[in-house]
């Protein structure tokens, strides 16, 4: 299932100045070496452990309901299932937003050319 990721700065083209945009771009590229970091936060952080302890603990309750082994054999195999979804989740989405990222810092590093030819031209 395709994830669409748009990500758009609030700033208007037309008030872009040199500055601006320096700055900009500072806050995409610094975003960029961060992402991956965000990401794993996020999808690897308390919630998605306590989500997969609480599965291990239902399947336990359940092997004492049934005393069937089959409940302690899918315990751990759960909680890697749901770590490495976890992991695949994140890797998913920090290649997403690496390439939205991408394509805004261009943006920007285009318009800030164009308008350091402007002021050469200018001058």
């Amino acid at each position: 299932m395709p994830i669409k990721i748009d990500i758009h700065a609030n700033v208007n083209d037309y008030d872009l100045t040199i500055e601006k945009c320096s700055e900009i771009i500072s806050v995409l590229q610094d975003t960029y070496r961060n992402i991956r970091k965000e990401m794993y936060t996020h999808f690897l952080g308390m919630r998605s452990l306590k989500k997969a302890i609480i599965f291990a603990m239902i399947l336990f309750v359940l092997y004492f309901l049934s005393d069937d082994f089959f409940f302690v054999y899918l315990m751990p195999i759960s909680v890697i299932l749901s770590l490495v979804s976890s992991i695949i989740s994140a890797e998913y989405l920090t290649s997403q937003m690496k390439k939205q990222i991408c394509q805004q810092l261009q943006h920007y590093k285009n318009k800030r050319d164009r308008l350091l030819n402007d002021q050469k031209i200018k001058v």
